[in-house]
């Protein structure tokens, strides 16, 4: 979100939030690919 500050509406109270605290609540990204039979992993979306 910090990326794209200009596309924040009435939602700038999430910038507003201390570093720790926004990190807690946002700092993870979850990616499903339906197509895939592997398990879940660590790592970059693309590699």
């Amino acid at each position: 979100m910090k990326c794209h500050a200009s596309q924040l509406s009435d939602s700038g109270f999430f910038m507003a939030m201390d570093d720790e605290r926004f990190a807690a609540q946002f700092g993870n990204e979850w990616f499903i690919d339906p197509k895939s039979n592997e398990p879940m992993r660590d790592g970059w979306i693309f590699e």
